[in-house]
């Protein structure tokens, strides 16, 4: 029984491997709506939401961004010294964020099932590819 539970989990690591894979390799568009549609793919989860300015209203932005710009990938799980972080995954009731672009502040926030096999690794794989696509807008305007 062990053998097979062993091999099941590593079919889905493979499983969600190739679906890291075929998003980052397909990854295409602009802007913060194109990244929030990369990252649902690329995750499986239809509930990430793209937070902003206007989302984040009851934050201190200035906090957010200094944190996230250290470290664009956070966990609910990692223990936080900033009630900001703490506060943020409990309101919008998310298991991960990950910073799309620091200055407009834009957050997406995802709550990943509890058997996910998404690594760290593939989630900050997945940040810089949704960074990119979200900058691409923001470096255009300019």
């Amino acid at each position: 029984v062990l053998a097979i539970r062993q091999a099941s989990v590593a079919l889905l690591i493979e499983d969600s491997n190739g679906l890291v894979l075929r998003a980052l390799s397909t990854a295409k568009g602009q802007g913060p709506q194109d990244a929030l549609a990369f990252i649902r793919r690329a995750t499986d989860t239809s509930g990430v939401v793209v937070l902003d300015d206007n989302s984040l209203q009851d934050f201190e932005t200035s906090d957010l961004q200094q944190l996230f710009n250290k470290n664009p990938v956070r966990s609910a799980d990692t223990a936080s010294t900033s009630e900001q972080l703490d506060w943020l995954f409990a309101r919008f009731d998310a298991t991960h964020a990950l910073s799309l672009t620091i200055d407009p502040l834009r957050i997406a926030v995802l709550k990943m099932s509890a058997t996910s096999t998404l690594s760290d690794e593939a989630l900050r794989a997945l940040q810089k590819t949704a960074s990119g696509i979200a900058n691409a807008t923001i470096d255009g305007m300019d």
